[in-house]
């Protein structure tokens, strides 16, 4: 059924984009009175059951000219839209802009938007950006083609840049148009317009998506933050970590009333979780997607914060070591990181951190190495400027197990380094 008239007036609006939580939209809308232009991007919000009055995207990415066709990435954070603004390269050029944040009143702030690098002076449009993240897919008839506009595809390199974008052939392409095209989750199915039968206008045409055109697997991570002594809900913020790049490749928070969130990722990588809330312990943890799920068969996690308090042992789950030794591996810069910073706000704290191992090994080495990857956290916390009289370290050995060391699983969780805030600096 048609959407509310906050959303739906007598002028134009159209070329929806969603993301991937279902919870923000953002659409084309003409003539409206607080447009900047003759088209504007807007976007609302789904909140309580139905979609909120619609908000002007504004500067800089709406203008006097015309801006559309807005497509969002999974997280919400990078917008791809279509402008004819007189800067660009060609009539219509394809732009990219990316959140900075979200102000109180509802209102969000972009950054300059980029003119990406495959613009032509001719027209480029209907961007489509996976939920991967990382492959687009757009028309153009400024590229070599085979008719008028035809689609192709760019994906981005192991540095994040746009490599040079790829005609996707016949039969997808022909003499005719081809334009918005759109791809399923799974990355399998496609879907766009096109007049090649010249008699009918534009049709909606489907194919299976050849697999060397498939944009990588995707992962969905579907999760919930709550209190650990209570179990109620809480509104977190969220940090997803590439833990072979040390990159920060999503922001997002969960939800106001029940806690969740749902995210997409590119499968394969090993992946870094951070939920965060004043108050509270930050919540860290590591997972791999190795096997893609679907947005109907999730991956489930709980992320459990617990309130700040004195003689508490905390894990670092995202701190790693060199197999049998105690040097920290550079994956673990953010988890650190974080510590520091949470110290140099609470400037009138101890710290003790303790290290941990299994039982594979004699007791005596086990006691020194876990001595020794406790004393290089903390060597660490000293290199950042945490003055030596608030540090203190120990090894634990396999004297203080948390699972049973009889199967890899146990052995990992007992295979730890805790911190423990101590009693206030007199």
């Amino acid at each position: 059924k048609p959407l509310s008239e906050q959303i739906n007036t007598p002028e134009n609006e159209g070329a929806q984009s969603i993301t991937a939580d279902g919870k923000t939209m953002y659409f084309t809308a003409c003539g409206r009175n607080d447009g900047y232009g003759r088209c504007d991007i807007y976007y609302t919000k789904f909140v309580g059951g139905k979609w909120s009055t619609p908000v002007n995207v504004g500067a800089p990415v709406n203008t006097a000219a015309w801006e559309a066709q807005p497509s969002i990435s999974a997280d919400g954070r990078t917008l791809y839209f279509v402008s004819n603004r007189k800067s660009g390269k060609g009539k219509m050029d394809i732009y990219c802009s990316k959140l900075i944040e979200e102000l109180p009143n509802g209102k969000q702030r972009w950054t300059k938007p980029e003119n990406m690098n495959f613009n032509t002076p001719e027209d480029e449009m209907s961007p489509f950006i996976h939920a991967g993240g990382n492959y687009l897919i757009f028309a153009s008839n400024g590229l070599p083609g085979m008719g008028k506009l035809d689609l192709y595809k760019a994906e981005k390199d192991k540095k994040g840049k746009w490599k040079a974008p790829q005609n996707m052939g016949y039969p997808i392409n022909t003499f005719g148009n081809e334009i918005g095209l759109v791809i399923n989750a799974k990355g399998d199915r496609a879907y766009f317009a096109s007049d090649r039968d010249s008699t009918k206008g534009k049709d909606i045409y489907t194919f299976t998506l050849p697999v060397a055109l498939r944009p990588k697997s995707v992962a969905w991570i579907k999760g919930i933050v709550q209190d650990t002594v209570t179990k109620q809900p809480l509104y977190a913020n969220l940090q997803l970590i590439d833990l072979q790049t040390n990159d920060t490749i999503y922001q997002l928070r969960s939800d106001k009333i029940d806690g969740s969130f749902l995210v997409c990722l590119p499968q394969g990588n090993n992946y870094g979780l951070v939920a965060e809330k004043k108050g509270y312990f930050s919540y860290s943890n590591h997972f791999d997607t190795l096997e893609s799920s679907s947005q109907q068969l999730p991956k489930k996690l709980t992320l459990n914060l617990t309130p700040i308090q004195l003689n508490k042992a905390m894990v670092l789950n995202n701190l790693f070591f060199k197999v049998d030794a105690w040097e920290i591996d550079t994956k673990s810069e953010n988890e650190l990181n974080r510590l520091v910073t949470f110290l140099q706000q609470n400037n009138n704290l101890k710290v003790s951190i303790a290290g941990h191992t299994d039982s594979s090994g004699s007791v005596q080495h086990n006691k020194i190495l876990s001595e020794k990857r406790a004393k290089a956290v903390c060597d660490y916390l000293l290199s950042k400027g945490i003055s030596k009289e608030r540090l203190s370290y120990v090894g634990y050995g396999s004297s203080r197990p948390i699972a049973t060391n009889q199967t890899e699983a146990g052995k990992a969780k007992n295979r730890r380094t805790t911190f423990l805030l101590k009693e206030k600096i007199k």
